[in-house]
């Protein structure tokens, strides 16, 4: 299934959030000196892309709290692209550190699936006509005339609309978070973080990342980043709400899974990702998965 580049969805919805969170530090960016620490939060679709470009403006010193840190640290790429939150894994020249966001595969699809279906549309493109954004329906899962993509995947059972997910991550944003991590997992420039790591122990999660970006932990920093804790707030738009019990959750989960064995080799469940992040997403399977997907 393909679809025209400009209506992919992990670029446009990663588009739309950058747009909304640079906006709220609108006037707040300003040329800095090369000899700053130079640094870059980058992810992927639905591995934090909210959360790290909200982190990356406490590190330079973009806000009030931390506006001491302007002097120590700066934006690598004070302009960002697409390119920058659907990262390839090469470091900009005159990067110093890199934080890149990354997530257990199959909870990627999962959280998207989940996002994507919600009432009303939450993102401009999802009432792109259906045919626009697959470029070809699911067998035997014909599209009606007009359909969007959003009403696509409330229309059709579980199995199709995650197999439709599926379809899109792997051709796309799995193959570009997968493949930015094996290019730069040795790099010391390169602090991989597991988006799961924001539920189990935030403020480490956050010392760890003030030590690999050579600046202090400082009370502004914890004042700035605990906004973003998703153990004490909700995210608004960016947040998946939903009704699904644990036993619905469980089979949604299982769904996933077992697509991947029958469909996709396993691609997703074999990831490196998922050793990696794979234990976190069980340690807190009993919390509010749909706050941690508003991170995404």
């Amino acid at each position: 299934m393909t679809e025209p580049r400009a209506t992919r969805p992990g670029r446009t919805l990663c588009w739309a959030v950058f747009q909304t969170v640079l906006a709220s530090h609108a006037g707040a960016i300003s040329v800095r000196s090369d000899d700053l620490t130079g640094i870059m939060f980058t992810s992927h679709h639905k591995t934090g892309t909210n959360l790290g470009l909200e982190l990356e403006s406490c590190f330079a010193g973009d806000t009030g709290m931390t506006r001491d840190l302007s002097t120590q640290a700066r934006r690598c790429i004070e302009t960002r692209t697409l390119a920058d939150l659907n990262w390839d894994g090469t470091v900009p020249p005159n990067c110093d550190r890199v934080v890149h966001f990354v997530r257990t595969p199959r909870e990627i699809v999962r959280s998207a699936y989940l996002y994507h279906r919600q009432q009303p549309p939450v993102e401009p493109w999802l009432a792109f006509p259906a045919v626009q954004i697959l470029g070809e329906a699911v067998p035997n899962n014909p599209f009606l005339a007009g359909e969007t993509y959003n009403q696509y995947l409330l229309r059709v059972p579980m199995t199709v609309g995650v197999y439709a997910e599926m379809k899109q991550q792997v051709g796309d944003n799995f193959q570009k978070l997968e493949s930015s991590y094996n290019a730069t997992k040795d790099d010391p420039r390169v602090r991989t973080v597991c988006l799961e790591d924001a539920w189990g122990d935030f403020e480490g999660m956050i010392r760890g990342l003030a030590f690999h970006l050579m600046l202090p932990y400082s009370g502004g920093i914890r004042s700035c980043s605990e906004q973003h804790d998703p153990g004490k707030h909700t995210f608004g738009t960016h947040t998946t709400h939903g009704t699904l019990t644990h036993s619905e959750m469980a089979q949604l989960r299982h769904t996933i899974a077992s697509l991947d064995d029958e469909w996709f080799g396993g691609r997703f469940g074999k990831s490196p990702l998922s050793t990696m992040c794979g234990s976190k997403v069980t340690a807190r399977r009993n919390q509010r998965d749909e706050w941690l997907d508003g991170l995404g």
